[in-house]
C-alpha cells in the first residue's frame, strides 16, 4: 500500500496548497529533533514529514501521488522515486535524471501486444527524427545498459528514415520518413522469365554496436561516481563535470557520432513473369517493412543480384 502523506500532515485529501503548507511548518517544528531530545525516532519522522510536504506540496507530483491512491499500487502510477533527488526534484536545481519531476519510470519502457514502436519509445507519431534520437539517448541515460533489447529494437526500426517510412507503411499510417524506392538490379532474363522467390540485396543501415545507436560512448563520470551530484553534510550540488547526467558522454568514432552504420539486406520476393525496365515489386520484411522495389534491367552477362 502507498503511505498516506496526508495522514503524516494531518490534513485532509481536498486540503488546499495553502494548508499544507502550514500543516508542513507546523509538523517539522513539531518533529524536528531538538524539539525532541533523547527520542530515537526523531530523526526518522522529521525526514517521512519533509517528504509528504515535497510530495504534496508540488502540483504535479501530488497528482501523481493522487493517481497511485487511486489505483493502489506501490509505485507513482508506474513510477518510482528518482534516486538521483530522492523525490525533491532538485539538487537543489532542477535535478537533469527526472527534469524536476522527482520520479521517473518504475521499469523501462516495454513493448507489449498492440504497442507501437513510437510507445515504447514516449514519442508521439509525427515526431521529428531528432526527436526520437534523443528520446532513445534518454532512455539509455536514465537506465543505463544494457539497454532493453524492445528499446533497442523500437529505435532500429523508426530510428531511420527508411526504415521508419516501411513501418509506419505496414501499419497503414501516413509514412513520416522517407519511403522513396530502392533500384535492384536484375538480368533481362530472370525479369522476363519471372522468379516465384528471388533475393535482393539492398543498402541499409544498422545500430552502430560500439554505441548501441546512441552516437556516444557512456561511462560513468569518474568525477561523481554515476550518481550526478556531490552530497556534503545534509545538501547536494550539481555534479560540474557531467553536468548531473552522472555520465561521461564520448563521441563514438566508429559511426561518426551518429549511431548508425552502413550495412547490406537482402529482401525476398517475387518476379513476375514479363517484367520490365522500372517495374515496381513491393515486399515485406521485418525490420524495413513494407519496401517498395525498382527494377533496372542489366544485360544477361553483366552480375546481377542473381
Amino acid at each position: 500500500m502507498t503511505r498516506d502523506y496526508y495522514a503524516v500532515l494531518g490534513v485532509l485529501r481536498d486540503a488546499s496548497q495553502e494548508q499544507i503548507k502550514a500543516a508542513r511548518r507546523i509538523r517539522l517544528r513539531e518533529a524536528h529533533p531538538d524539539a525532541n531530545p533523547g527520542d530515537p525516532t526523531a530523526v526518522e519522522r522529521f525526514h517521512l514529514v519533509y517528504k509528504a510536504g515535497e510530495i504534496l506540496g508540488h502540483p504535479e507530483r501530488r497528482r501523481m501521488y493522487d493517481d497511485s491512491l487511486r489505483e493502489d499500487t506501490t509505485a507513482f502510477g508506474g513510477r518510482v522515486q528518482c534516486r538521483t533527488c530522492h523525490g525533491t526534484g532538485r539538487l537543489p536545481d532542477p535535478c537533469f535524471r527526472c527534469d524536476g519531476k522527482g520520479w521517473r519510470s518504475a521499469t523501462p519502457p516495454s513493448r507489449e501486444r498492440g504497442q507501437t514502436c513510437y510507445e515504447v519509445l514516449g514519442v508521439a507519431q509525427d515526431a521529428s527524427a531528432a526527436q526520437i534520437t534523443e528520446a532513445y539517448r534518454n532512455i539509455v541515460r536514465v537506465e543505463g545498459k544494457p539497454i532493453p533489447e524492445r528499446v533497442k529494437s523500437a529505435f532500429s526500426r523508426i530510428g531511420d528514415p527508411r526504415r521508419r517510412a516501411g513501418y509506419d507503411r505496414g501499419l497503414g499510417m501516413t509514412t513520416n520518413g522517407r519511403a522513396g524506392e530502392i533500384d535492384v538490379h536484375v538480368s533481362r532474363r530472370v525479369a522476363r522469365q519471372g522468379a516465384a522467390s528471388h533475393d535482393f540485396t539492398v543498402p541499409d543501415r544498422d545500430l552502430c554496436p560500439h554505441c548501441e545507436g546512441v552516437g556516444r560512448i557512456m561511462l560513468p563520470c569518474h568525477n561523481c561516481e554515476g550518481r550526478g551530484y556531490w552530497r556534503w553534510g545534509g545538501s547536494a550540488t550539481k555534479c560540474d563535470a557531467c553536468s548531473g547526467r552522472g555520465t561521461d558522454e564520448r563521441a563514438c568514432f566508429n559511426c561518426s557520432f551518429s549511431g548508425w552504420v552502413d550495412v547490406t539486406r537482402t529482401l525476398t520476393g517475387p518476379i513476375p513473369a514479363g517484367s520490365t525496365e522500372n517495374s515496381r515489386i513491393t515486399v515485406r520484411d521485418d525490420l524495413l517493412g513494407v519496401v517498395t522495389l525498382r527494377l533496372a534491367l542489366v544485360p544477361d552477362f553483366a552480375r546481377s543480384s542473381e
